[in-house]
């Protein structure tokens, strides 16, 4: 070892106490889900993701993290404006805008002053709406096509890793995929319970389970989800 290196050995904790950011690691997602991702990931080199509910290219993004990884996929939201946001930043990705149902129709999207709560949910959107914070700038109706046309359309293949935030109709989106042609080896969806002693009840939980998927992580309101391939 090389007189350098010693003293960069004895000084790095100081180095790190002094100047914390400069190891931290850095999260994009609302409650931290993509650093607990990372490591069921870390072993796939430019995959492909699917990120419904997409929001923002960086801000509470699931999916930032792995796009600055090399990563691309498909990210579905009709948020306005959302696929010029992710023509700057995010190149790669295929953007989009539209909503997800279990049948192709139309639904009244509710759009908020803070649009990370944007639902086609009207009970969440009304609860939403109660809160001093938050009240409704638009509503209007939006076509909306089940998650697995969308995915055939854009000639999807293998998909490593989903995620969904869509803010009340989780359940209603990953029901609208085809489980036997798309099978994500990781997916992340959102509960309206954030309580443990009732996760095993959730109706998404047990149709996760009912696909294949073994609960693995519950990250505040999310749940993430891993193939069972025993």
């Amino acid at each position: 070892m090389s007189v350098m290196d010693a003293v960069r050995r004895v000084l790095r904790p100081y180095y790190k106490a002094a100047f914390p950011a400069s190891w931290a690691v850095r999260s994009y997602s609302q409650e931290g889900e993509d650093i607990l991702i990372g490591p069921l990931l870390e072993h796939i080199q430019a995959g492909f993701y699917v990120d419904v509910g997409c929001h923002h290219p960086y801000r509470f993004s699931n999916t930032y993290r792995l796009y600055r990884r090399g990563w691309s996929g498909l990210c579905i939201d009709p948020l306005p404006g959302v696929t010029e946001a992710f023509a700057r930043a995010r190149p790669r990705d295929v953007v989009v805008a539209a909503g997800i149902s279990q049948e192709p129709g139309e639904l009244e999207y509710v759009m908020f002053n803070e649009p990370a709560l944007n639902t086609f949910d009207p009970a969440l959107a009304e609860a939403q709406s109660a809160r001093p914070a938050y009240h409704v700038i638009q509503r209007k109706k939006v076509a909306t096509l089940p998650l697995r046309d969308v995915l055939a359309r854009h000639g999807v293949g293998q998909i490593d890793f989903m995620t969904v935030d869509v803010e009340g109709l989780d359940l209603q989106v990953l029901a609208s995929n085809d489980w036997q042609r798309w099978r994500p080896r990781l997916v992340l969806a959102e509960s309206l319970s954030a309580r443990l002693d009732t996760i095993f009840d959730d109706p998404l939980y047990r149709f996760m389970v009912v696909q294949g998927y073994a609960g693995v992580q519950k990250i505040g309101r999310n749940i993430l989800f891993l193939l069972d391939e025993a």
